[in-house]
């Protein structure tokens, strides 16, 4: 299986196995009417994989998407792409 991310086409085995990721990823239940465990932790490893595991594609987060972490957030999305942009590690 593949997933394209503008003009990145992943394969699944690339996501499955990049050490980037903690493995086992489980979910104990599943909410009627929600994606399954699996298909979300496949939409966030591609989120993740799209920037190396800091921030990921703007395009991929929803309008009304919000960021809260144990220091800081919430975050509107627009604030969260303008922050995540501006870290640097180096």
């Amino acid at each position: 299986r593949q997933t394209r991310i503008a003009s990145t086409i992943l394969d699944a085995d690339v996501l499955e196995t990049d050490p980037m990721f903690i493995e086992p990823l489980t979910a104990a239940t599943v909410k009627e009417g929600k994606l399954p465990p699996d298909e979300l932790i496949r939409i966030a490893k591609t989120f993740l994989k799209t920037s190396n595991g800091l921030g990921g594609d703007p395009d991929m987060l929803s309008n009304s998407f919000q960021f809260e972490g144990p220091v800081v957030g919430p975050l509107s999305k627009e604030a969260f792409v303008k922050a995540i942009g501006s870290v640097d590690f180096a």
